[in-house]
């Protein structure tokens, strides 16, 4: 009996084909994976170089500038093809269609937000801002900037859409550099994204119709984002600035708030630029340096003349013109005899 120790060449021939297509369909896998790895790193580079180029290394060397001329003002707004159409203009003579109400131009306007629901949140997150209402048009109201983060941006009036162009102005809060509580927001991966590498005293600067508002910064802290309250103004800051943006960086569950307080406008105080602008707002003035010596010496000369313009005090002498004065000791040595009346004395000068 003869037993088949071996297969027929057709089936060998196909065995063998079929070990080159997967033999071939591993490379092309191996190829497939090794660009997606390559991609890959081509990504985390690109990311790395643009991340380390854009850090603020002056913050981390202490070689920061805070001047704002020292940076570039922001370009020119190019719209996005959806945007197209819609007006980009610097007239401010009413706000921009946010749904928000305040007027800009006026110098008292309140820095509240008006009346927010329970479900309003803070501006900041890019999702909210691609699903905002439209608008009919872009309000730019000057830059901001930061130098020692070298931010600079276009300012415009709402945080809507606006956001997608700069950092905008949220209507409802006070106007850049008047009195009350400015509230501005901006996106964290940009141009917000390393806005807590702030300390105090940086400046953040806005310019608007030519003025130029130079704040420092003095504190900052994070929020949810249903915390409308820090749209408020601020019990004893007269003019703030706050920053809003989201955080932590790429999760923006919460909300970082910086504030700054208004130090200089053109190179004045804003006491000088503005004068007594706390009694303008029907609000007792504020005690200035010179002031604070006032109530002292206001109330010394007033006290003064009272006691000066009592003529008894003052007439008094005509009873000392007399002779009672020099001649009272002897009454007093008379007074040792118990009968003699200490008044009997006083009728002879009194003749005389």
């Amino acid at each position: 009996m003869i037993l088949s120790t071996g297969t027929s060449d057709k089936e060998t021939g196909m065995s063998r084909k079929e070990a080159r297509v997967k033999k071939a369909r591993q490379r092309k896998n191996m190829i497939i994976a090794l660009l997606l790895i390559a991609a890959g790193l081509v990504l985390v580079i690109t990311a790395g170089i643009m991340e380390a180029s854009n850090y603020p290394w002056g913050v981390l060397f202490g070689t920061a500038t805070q001047d704002a001329d020292a940076i570039p003002d922001p370009s020119p707004i190019m719209l996005d093809p959806e945007d197209q159409g819609i007006l980009v203009t610097a007239e401010i003579t009413e706000p921009a269609d946010t749904g928000e109400t305040a007027d800009v131009e006026d110098p008292d306007a309140s820095a509240a937000e008006a009346s927010p629901s329970a479900d309003t949140e803070l501006p900041g997150n890019i999702e909210d801002t691609a699903s905002a209402p439209a608008v009919s048009k872009f309000v730019v109201l000057g830059t901001l900037k930061i130098p020692v983060l070298n931010v600079s941006q276009n300012l415009l009036e709402g945080s809507g859409k606006q956001m997608k162009y700069g950092v905008g102005h949220i209507t409802s809060t006070a106007a850049p550099g008047r009195k009350g509580n400015c509230v501005v927001s901006g996106h964290r991966p940009y141009p917000f994204r390393y806005l807590d590498q702030l300390q105090q005293g940086d400046h953040i600067t806005i310019k608007t119709e030519g003025v130029t508002y130079t704040y420092a910064v003095y504190e900052s802290f994070e929020v949810l984002p249903t915390e409308v309250w820090v749209l408020n103004n601020i019990p004893g800051e007269d003019y703030v600035l706050t920053v809003i943006t989201c955080t932590p960086y790429m999760v923006s569950s919460h909300r970082l708030i910086v504030r700054a307080r208004l130090t200089d406008i053109d190179g004045k105080t804003p006491q000088e630029y503005y004068g007594d602008t706390s009694s303008e707002a029907g609000e007792p003035p504020a005690v200035s340096p010179e002031q604070g010596s006032l109530p002292a010496e206001s109330t010394a000369p007033t006290e003064t003349p009272a006691l000066s313009e009592t003529p008894v005090l003052s007439e008094t002498p005509v009873l000392s013109e007399t002779p009672v004065a020099s001649e009272i000791p002897a009454p007093t040595e008379e007074a040792a005899d118990p009968t003699a009346a200490p008044t009997g004395t006083m009728p002879e000068p009194v003749s005389t």
